[in-house]
């Protein structure tokens, strides 16, 4: 029995027999393992063995070696709403320290906009060109540009002043906004973010005709 992991190109001989072992795929390595007579694993986590050691594999929301730490925690100021004028951001504040990949938004009510509104208010951003432009920005706690995100990379649409973006098959109208870091980054516990509005953020004396406020309950996405 072998275990191969591809990143290190490594190879392990494990210990014992085959009888109760089958393949299965755990961080990057392709192993024989077996289920355990007695799991420590909780939140949801799958026990196996393989020679004599206890293993656990975790869902994507819990790591450690026994699926102990979550990995997606709502944060310590919901709900988080923001406006679209007059410097109204929400308050995002870490519930601990650690390395995050990014954040979470499950929409709770109301919505945005910069033009025809409040007709064309969406939950993450202005429907007045369609429900495919974002115009949630997240900065430091002190309004700092460049932004958090969008990273630099992403393509940002000013032409008529709504700083928008588009991420792929996903809407202003989602009841879910994830918003996914390129590289993790590290935070304290209490740690402050602030959720924009786009035009609110870059250009506050266009947003006299802009209307709305939403209002989500807000996660940080913690890295394992």
């Amino acid at each position: 029995m072998i275990n191969y992991c591809l990143g290190s190109k490594r190879c392990e001989l494990l210990a014992g027999n085959s009888a109760g072992y089958s393949p299965v795929s755990s961080e990057n390595c392709m192993f024989k393992a077996k289920k355990c007579d007695l799991s420590p694993c909780v939140n949801g986590g799958t026990c196996f063995m393989i020679g004599a050691n206890i293993n656990c594999a975790c869902t994507e929301q819990f790591a450690g070696p026994y699926c102990s730490v979550p990995l997606v925690m709502e944060v310590a100021s919901n709900p988080v709403c923001f406006e679209a004028k007059d410097g109204k951001y929400g308050v995002i504040l870490a519930p601990r320290e650690g390395q995050i990949r990014g954040f979470r938004f499950v929409h709770i009510s109301g919505g945005v906009c910069w033009y025809s509104c409040p007709a064309k208010e969406g939950f993450w951003g202005g429907t007045f060109f369609g429900n495919d432009d974002i115009e949630v920005h997240i900065t430091d706690n002190k309004s700092s540009i460049p932004v958090i995100y969008p990273p630099s990379g992403v393509a940002i649409d000013f032409s008529f002043g709504q700083y928008s973006y588009k991420l792929e098959g996903v809407t202003n109208m989602d009841p879910v906004l994830e918003l996914v870091l390129t590289s993790p980054m590290a935070v304290t516990a209490r740690q402050e973010f602030q959720m924009w509005f786009g035009q609110d953020l870059f250009h506050r004396s266009w947003g006299g005709d802009n209307s709305g406020k939403s209002c989500s309950t807000a996660y940080l996405l913690y890295h394992p």
